[in-house]
């Protein structure tokens, strides 16, 4: 829905393969070569208000259970130093997913969002395997109880993420009916699923032997 500021409106329906980001940006592109006089303005309402409103209110949501995680992993593995690696391993995975987006010349929404959601539960689970291995192999987390925890995890990892990303591929593909809504989606979890993969099995253990020089060094 387009208002102006005399509270006139024009309904927009966007086509059914077109997500409702891309038909806003187009309308905005269109009404800015309008010329329109200095005394009226407009806005975009409708459908798109309320998905600009929820991705609001779910990057805030996202940030609370960050924080959270972030506490119940330290008690969960017994470790501070194990539950800023976890945090920053499953937070970046969604800048991943975003960059898969960008690749795929998709934006970003509702659909999307989700299979950041989706990707952010698995690594969490990966997460949580790797260090609860490790925490049965050693009484305290050291260098070596965290490598073999990924050796020992590698294999049951890679499966699961090779059988989620084979399974959405059809949809990022586009293979089927009705797959365009879902495209975003698809893509967006391929991507995070793929960085998350490489997150989980190299950087999670990386960045705490890197952590654990820096706290034995002072």
């Amino acid at each position: 829905m387009l208002t102006t500021s005399n509270f006139s409106c024009i309904w927009v329906k966007p086509y059914y393969h077109i997500g409702l980001t891309k038909a806003a940006n187009d309308i905005d592109n269109i009404v800015k070569h309008m010329n329109l006089p200095h005394d009226i303005s407009y806005s975009i309402g409708g459908y798109y208000k309320q998905q600009t409103k929820s991705f609001q209110n779910m990057y805030l949501i996202l940030t609370i259970a960050l924080f959270i995680l972030l506490i119940l992993f330290g008690f969960q593995f017994s470790s501070q130093k194990c539950a800023i690696v976890a945090i920053i391993v499953i937070s970046s995975t969604a800048s991943f997913s975003l960059l898969s987006l960008l690749i795929a010349r998709l934006n970003l929404d509702s659909t999307a969002f989700l299979g950041i959601l989706l990707v952010f539960a698995i690594v969490v689970n990966n997460i949580i395997l790797i260090f609860t291995r490790s925490k049965q192999l050693s009484k305290t987390h050291t260098h070596k109880s965290v490598a073999l925890a990924v050796r020992s995890r590698l294999r049951p990892i890679i499966m699961t993420m090779s059988a989620d990303i084979v399974g959405f591929l059809p949809l990022a593909i586009g293979i089927g009916k009705s797959t365009d809504l879902l495209k975003p989606l698809a893509t967006a979890t391929i991507g995070g699923l793929i960085f998350g993969a490489f997150a989980s099995l190299i950087i999670a253990p990386s960045l705490f032997s890197l952590f654990s020089i820096v706290k034995y060094k002072k």
